[in-house]
């Protein structure tokens, strides 16, 4: 069974709980509060007692089984929290987890905590056993556009409430960064107690702590964001991002975007059917749209061109400031 986050703690109070919990996703804070709900309903039911096994090149996957079949001296029962960092059990413990699923002990509870989950993934065997026998609780970034609504919540169970203007300016600070999001409302909370915070007051009390990748970059140069590309661009020049990894993600990007406006040109295809035919993922759907909507194909080549001279500048076959000439790119994009 798949919850959305949302759900989470409407199942924990209502249901029974399941005998696995399986938690994946990017973002730390989402996914620590997951888990935190996940072991106190536990505690309230008794699973008293914690194991906690981290599954690492070294690790020994009949340790759970081990785990799990183990009889506690104080007849308590147990929640194991299993950490897969790199959402990949490999082929013996995709068989141990499989097993796991299809013997569940009446005494355990097994939570497991991954980095996100591609597609491949979840059509794995282990997965879909997983699944079956217990929750999939699948953690999505909070977005540019529901941010302000997040933040606007968490400052209600503060004590704390503010204006749109205001919480527009706090999601522009902590975008990217939830965890800085959450200490930087704890310290209003101290600095102000409860009350309606002012645009001044959240300017004078909290830092710039928006965090990006080159991927946030490149969606925000394909949905014509001119603003907040740059202020992307900016930000990962002053974290010492390599050039070179800039170019490669927006020229990916780029040669697959040609891909999809050449067929829109030649076959006079609806870009629906365009997205539908390169497996475009729903999520980035509406930011693809926008791309071929604005873009023609000999325009992509041309941006291809440039990512070329780009290149050229980074391993100095070519002259030119390689930060100016990705602003440009970004612009023209």
């Amino acid at each position: 069974m798949q919850l959305r986050q949302e759900q989470l703690n409407q199942h924990l109070i209502s249901n029974k709980l399941a005998p696995i919990y399986l938690v994946s996703g990017a973002e730390p804070l989402l996914i620590e509060e997951s888990c935190d709900a996940i072991i106190k309903a536990a505690a309230a039911k008794d699973f008293s007692e914690r194991n906690y096994l981290v599954a690492d090149k070294s690790f020994n996957w009949q340790e759970l089984l081990t785990t799990a079949n183990n009889l506690s001296l104080f007849s308590t029962k147990t929640l194991i929290q299993l950490r897969i960092p790199n959402a990949k059990p490999g082929t013996t413990g995709s068989k141990t987890l499989q097993e796991y699923a299809k013997k569940l002990p009446t005494d355990k509870i097994l939570l497991i905590v991954t980095d996100k989950l591609d597609a491949a993934a979840q059509k794995s065997k282990w997965f879909k056993a997983l699944e079956k026998a217990g929750v999939f609780l699948p953690i999505w970034p909070i977005d540019r556009s529901r941010l302000p609504n997040w933040l606007a919540l968490r400052l209600q169970q503060e004590g704390l409430k503010t204006d749109t203007n205001s919480l527009n300016l706090l999601a522009d600070y902590v975008e990217g960064n939830l965890l800085a999001a959450k200490q930087e409302i704890e310290k209003l909370r101290l600095l102000y107690g409860e009350t309606t915070l002012t645009t001044t007051q959240i300017t004078q009390a909290i830092s710039d702590n928006a965090r990006f990748s080159i991927f946030d970059l490149a969606d925000s140069a394909l949905q014509s964001n001119k603003k907040k590309s740059l202020r992307i661009l900016h930000s990962l020049q002053s974290e010492k991002t390599e050039p070179i990894l800039i170019v490669w993600v927006l020229a990916k990007e780029l040669r697959s975007l040609a891909k999809m406006a050449y067929t829109k040109q030649e076959q006079n295809s609806a870009i629906e059917q365009i997205l539908q035919q390169y497996h475009v993922w729903p999520m980035r759907k509406p930011i693809i749209k926008h791309a071929l909507q604005t873009h023609k194909y000999s325009t992509i080549m041309n941006l291809l061109k440039r990512c070329a001279l780009l290149d050229r500048i980074i391993k100095g076959a070519a002259a030119g400031n390689i930060w100016n000439e990705l602003e440009q790119l970004c612009l023209s994009l």
